[in-house]
Order: C-alpha cells, then sequence, then structure tokens
C-alpha cells in the first residue's frame, strides 16, 4: 500500500504509455501505488499495461471496456489505497524529483493534517505557465470562492498537476459519459478542502494532442465547457469576475465558429482597465459597445 496512488487512465496512446510509465516508476519518491486504467484500448496498449505489472510489484491494471477518461478515472478512486492521490494521463509524463516535491513539502509543514491539496508547475508542450497562486499555504477557511476567483482558479482546474488527499473523493465521482470533467468535479472537491498548497518546484508535462477534444471542439463539447464553467460559479456561490467572464467569451467565440447559435453567457459590461493583454482589453471594449450577440457575429 503505498502513500500515494496515481491513476493512469489508458487508452489509443501505444506511443507513449511507456514514456508516461517510465516517469512515474522512476520518481525518487518510491512509497507509490501505481494503478492503470485500460479503457478498452483497441492497441497493443492492454499488453503493454501487462507487462509494466509484471516488471513493477507497485503497478496494478485494470481492464474494462471502454467508457470513457471519467470512467476510467473512477475505476481507478475504487481501487486507491494510499492517503493521497493523483492522476496522470498517458500521453503525459512528469519530472522524476515531482512527487518528492510535493512530500518533502509536506514534510517540513507543522499542519500538513490541514493541507488537502497540492499543486505543482505545469509546462505545456515545452513552455512553463506561470502559476498565479502564491506559492506556499493558503487558509481557505470557507472562503473557497474568494481563492478561485483571486487565484484564478478557473484556469488551473486540471487535476492532473496536484496531489489530492484521498477522503475528498468520498462521495464525489467524475462524470462519465462527459467532456470537462476536471472543471466539473474540482468546486466540489474544493469546498471540502480546508488549506491548500502550491509549490514552485517538481513538474508536469502536458502535451498537446491534436486528436484532443480541446483541439477538435464541436458544438456540444464547447456549450458543455461553457457549462461546466457557470456550474462551478454556482457550486462556489460566486459571481464571474471580468477575467473569468471574457475567458467564457472567448469559449463562446469558438462555440459560434463550430455552429452554435445560442449565447449561453448573459451579455453585461466588464471593465477593461481590470484585463491583462491588449487583445482582450480590445475585445472587452468592443463587447462594452455591440453586446455579446453582436460580438459573436463578427466571428461568424
Amino acid at each position: 500500500m503505498g502513500t500515494l496512488s496515481v491513476i493512469i487512465p489508458v487508452y489509443r496512446v501505444e506511443s507513449t504509455l511507456n514514456r508516461c510509465l517510465e516517469s512515474v516508476t522512476r520518481q525518487t519518491f518510491r512509497d507509490l501505488d501505481i494503478i492503470l486504467v485500460d479503457d478498452g484500448s483497441p492497441d497493443i496498449c492492454p499488453a503493454l499495461c501487462d507487462e509494466w505489472a509484471e516488471r513493477d510489484c507497485r503497478i496494478k491494471v485494470i481492464h474494462q471496456e471502454n467508457a470513457g477518461l471519467s470512467s476510467a478515472r473512477n475505476a481507478g478512486l475504487t481501487a486507491v489505497t494510499g492517503e493521497w492521490v493523483t492522476f496522470v494521463d498517458s500521453d503525459d509524463y512528469i519530472d522524476e524529483t515531482t512527487y518528492e516535491a510535493v512530500f518533502r513539502f509536506l514534510g517540513d509543514v507543522s499542519d500538513s493534517n490541514r493541507i488537502d491539496m497540492v499543486e505543482f508547475p505545469v509546462e505545456y508542450g515545452g513552455k512553463r505557465i506561470k502559476d498565479p497562486a502564491p506559492t506556499g499555504i493558503s487558509r481557505l477557511n470557507g472562503r473557497v470562492g474568494e481563492y478561485w476567483l483571486t487565484h484564478r482558479q478557473w484556469e488551473r482546474c486540471a487535476v492532473w498537476n496536484k496531489v489530492f488527499r484521498r477522503t475528498l473523493f468520498e462521495g464525489l465521482r467524475f462524470p462519465e459519459g462527459k467532456n470537462y470533467e476536471d472543471i466539473y468535479l474540482l468546486p466540489s472537491l474544493m469546498m471540502k478542502m480546508r488549506s491548500v498548497a502550491t509549490i514552485p518546484y517538481g513538474r508536469y508535462h502536458y502535451m498537446p494532442n491534436s486528436e484532443g477534444i480541446c483541439r477538435t471542439p464541436s458544438v456540444d463539447s464547447m456549450t458543455l465547457a461553457i457549462s461546466n464553467h457557470l456550474r462551478a460559479a454556482r457550486i462556489l456561490g460566486i459571481e464571474l469576475d471580468d477575467a473569468w467572464y471574457m475567458a467564457l467569451v472567448n469559449m463562446h467565440i469558438t462555440l459560434w465558429r463550430v455552429g452554435g447559435r445560442e449565447a449561453l453567457l448573459p451579455s453585461r459590461r466588464v471593465n477593461p482597465f481590470r484585463l491583462t493583454g491588449w487583445r482582450v482589453m480590445v475585445k472587452a471594449v468592443v463587447l462594452d459597445i455591440l453586446g455579446l450577440r453582436n460580438l459573436l457575429h463578427l466571428w461568424r
């Protein structure tokens, strides 16, 4: 039984699975429980999973019929044994000292029993993503919505660069059969948290997938993305601030381009001077003048 359970869904990743598993099994933090969930992959991935399980006794393999990413993650959650849990997508990889950095941090904190999530850096396709959250511990004290807005957690809703206390998932699971599952689940997880931490060490390497849902948007997928963000605001009991609202406006423009015609967002005014980047500031000015629906028509 490892301290950290690592859940890795596997589907059509025969070209990247070995790289992913090498990065996990070579972690300098060794107390791992690694759960591979073969989601009915039609290639050689099921055999690769079994081969890895024979090579490393920390690896457990679950084979199931294809049911999607959320189902695979949920299957992994039923098998976790560690006090902590994390996720790795099988086309990505992590620096070998990442989990050591997490648990060294927890070991150095006197009240680590109150920390429910540790977040570490992300490199997106070779470029380090700047984290707006301050390094160190943030006490939530029932003010999750305030933290979500102040530290732009809506930009960092992926679960794979985070280590969670396992008990957070009691009664909570990813939505099966749906995409954008992270923004769906993370707000509910955070509502149960007491403190969260951000560390500057370790690194998750997210590798863009040209066939992924975010690269091949559809009306249904983009509608769901916007709906899940609005759902997050309801769960957290907060209103969209200007930056979050403009991010959803950009999603709405993508939705409009792929054939969506319904305005899911309420039209409202924003303050361009509260935004960063001249492009989004100009877009905000146009939005204030024309309104949302007319703004969308500009991208027909």
